[in-house]
Order: C-alpha cells, then sequence, then structure tokens
C-alpha cells in the first residue's frame, strides 16, 4: 500500500499564507467597494422582507378567504333548507364569485369555485357548474382527492345534458388513475353511460369489473344484479 505522502511544514505554511493572503484581497476588496456590497446587501435584504411580506400577506389572504367561503356555505345550508335549490344557488351565486374574484391567488378561493361548482350542479346549472369545474381542476394536480372528485363531477354534468361520450371519458380518468379515490361510484357511472349509449358489452363488462374489484362497495349488489340482466 502506498504511503500517504506528508506535507512538509513549509508546504504548509506556503498554503496558510496563500489562504491568507486570497483572504486579505478579499478584505481589500470590501473596503474599496464598500457603497457596492452596502447597496448588494440592500437588494438581498429588500428581496428577503419582500417575499416574508408576501408570504404573510398570501396567508392572511388565505385565511380571510377561507373564512368567508366557511361562511358562504353555511349561508346556503340555511337557503337550501328553505328554498328550492335554484333559488338557493340563486341566491349565494353572486356572493361565491365575488370571494372568488377578490382572492383570485388563494387556494381557498378555488375551493370555493368547486363549491359553487357542486351548488350549481344541484340547479341544474350544467354549464356553469362544468365552467367553473375546468377553470379550477389544475390548481388540484397534487390534490388527487379533489381532482377525482372533479372529474367525476364534470362526467355528472356531461351525463345529465347527454353528453356521453364526454361523460365515459372523464369517468374512465377516474377509474383509470391510481391515485383516484370513489372507483367504484365511477365504475357504476360509467356503466350507465355506456348503457346510454348503447354500448351494452361495455356496459357489462364494467359491471363485472366493479362486482370483482369491489366486493366491499355500497353498488356491489346493485351492479351484480344489473350484469346478470345483460347476461
Amino acid at each position: 500500500m502506498a504511503k500517504k505522502k506528508k506535507i512538509s511544514r513549509k508546504e504548509l505554511l506556503s498554503q496558510q499564507d496563500e489562504f491568507l493572503t486570497y483572504s486579505a484581497k478579499l478584505l481589500q476588496y470590501a473596503a474599496r467597494h464598500k457603497k457596492p456590497l452596502a447597496v448588494a446587501l440592500g437588494v438581498v435584504l429588500a428581496v428577503g422582507i419582500a417575499v416574508s411580506g408576501y408570504q404573510f400577506f398570501s396567508a392572511q389572504n388565505e385565511k380571510k378567504a377561507s373564512s368567508w367561503s366557511a361562511q358562504l356555505f353555511e349561508r346556503y345550508e340555511t337557503l337550501a333548507s328553505e328554498k328550492p335549490a335554484v333559488e338557493a344557488y340563486r341566491a349565494i351565486e353572486k356572493d361565491f364569485q365575488a370571494l372568488i374574484s377578490d382572492f383570485p391567488r388563494t387556494q381557498a378561493a378555488r375551493r370555493a369555485a368547486v363549491t359553487l361548482a357542486n351548488i350549481g350542479y344541484r340547479a341544474g346549472d350544467y354549464d356553469g357548474a362544468m365552467a367553473l369545474y375546468r377553470q379550477n381542476i389544475d390548481a388540484f394536480e397534487n390534490d388527487p382527492a379533489i381532482k377525482g372528485l372533479i372529474l367525476s363531477s364534470l362526467a355528472y354534468c356531461q351525463e345529465a345534458k347527454k353528453e356521453y361520450a364526454g361523460a365515459a371519458r372523464d369517468f374512465d380518468q377516474v377509474v383509470q388513475g391510481d391515485r383516484f379515490l370513489m372507483k367504484d361510484d365511477a365504475l357504476l357511472g360509467l356503466a350507465r353511460v355506456y348503457g346510454g349509449m348503447g354500448e351494452k358489452e361495455k356496459r357489462l363488462a364494467v359491471l363485472d369489473r366493479l362486482v370483482a374489484d369491489h366486493e366491499d362497495s355500497i353498488y356491489h349488489a346493485l351492479a351484480r344484479e344489473a350484469a346478470a340482466g345483460l347476461k
């Protein structure tokens, strides 16, 4: 095994001198450029303060939007218990839109938009609901639970409009997605849509998959019975 070369005291001192010389040069540069360095430091500090201020401002806006959204939903539930779905929707729609407009960059406002879309769907405003779902779905790319629900909701809207091809596409995205929830619900929806399209074989295949893959589903018995009726 080769012996590690021992550094002589002279070489060590030489390296230390080089370091000290370099350090001295840095200090001299700093002394000659005090003003530019101070300006640069000021810029760095200003950027840091701006970022911190923006984060604080964003957090405050998020909190305000979230609180407002909760109040609006509570008000909607009261209205929905007293009025038909369409009247409750019309009574609350403008306030939800104001929230979305006033806090456009907050996640709370995006969730409020999805909530308004759900309310619109219940009231039969399928086009308005679909527009809101599509405008906000990308904001939940990292939240598969909500994204999957939005895809299913889009499918329900299209199914209600008898736009079966689009509904089948969105239900199928939920079924095929690795991280989406409520796949049994999406399979049942897909089976319904294939029924509307007159695709008997595809409908049967989907129902058989629901029965085989989701034994604990609340739709299991319904799917098994529907599949048996097609055989």
